[in-house]
């Protein structure tokens, strides 16, 4: 009967642990928007023409 109540007693340990931990690390998390590649209104450079560039390119489509 000892061992199953130290069992117990570990068992609930370890999850109000792991709780606490996950719920820690929660609240590093933050969701703010990043625009990859530049400012939300351009992403590339304004001198560049994007036909002349993707003539030279080959695009594959997905299935």
């Amino acid at each position: 009967m000892e061992v199953l109540s130290l069992r117990r007693v570990l068992t609930v340990g370890m999850t109000v642990a792991m709780v606490i931990m996950l719920r820690a690390e929660m609240g590093n998390a933050s969701g703010k928007m990043h625009y990859v590649g530049g400012s939300k209104t351009s992403w590339g450079p304004s001198n560049v023409n994007l036909t002349e560039w993707s003539c030279h390119e080959t695009f594959y489509v997905g299935k």
